[in-house]
């Protein structure tokens, strides 16, 4: 004798519900497996929220443009990939913004620039150039 059509559909819902279940449970499993935990060290590396740079970003930005222009180095087939604050100790003097344009056209290369909170910028090496 065949079981109903309703008990069936049934029977397949939650057959199909626990190896759902069971295959997200899995996942999570694994990610907890490859994670490590947060250490200390890694949380007093973070940066501080109480205090910001007394270079806000878009007067760094100005800063980099101008010196991109005084060094003859055309930004127009480039465009501005990453803006971002690089703290090089624990107090927001001894940082800087960095600014990479991407080039658009291989013939050019990428352009980075760094800017101190004093406001000196100074084009920083491409990653893998020597």
């Amino acid at each position: 004798m065949l079981p109903h059509p309703m008990n069936a559909m049934r029977i397949l819902f939650i057959a199909s519900m626990l190896l759902v279940v069971t295959t997200i449970a899995r996942a999570q499993d694994e990610e907890m497996r490859l994670s490590h935990p947060i250490t200390r060290a890694e949380i007093l590396s973070l940066p501080r929220r109480d205090v910001a740079p007394a270079l806000t970003l878009q007067r760094a930005l100005k800063i980099a443009e101008r010196f991109t222009k005084k060094q003859k180095i055309d930004l127009s087939s480039l465009y501005l990939f990453e803006a971002k604050w690089v703290s090089y100790g624990t107090t927001p003097e001894t940082g800087a913004w960095h600014f990479w344009w991407v080039s658009t056209k291989h013939s050019k290369p990428d352009v980075r620039v760094a800017v101190s909170v004093d406001g000196k910028p100074k084009l920083l090496p491409l990653p893998g150039a020597t």
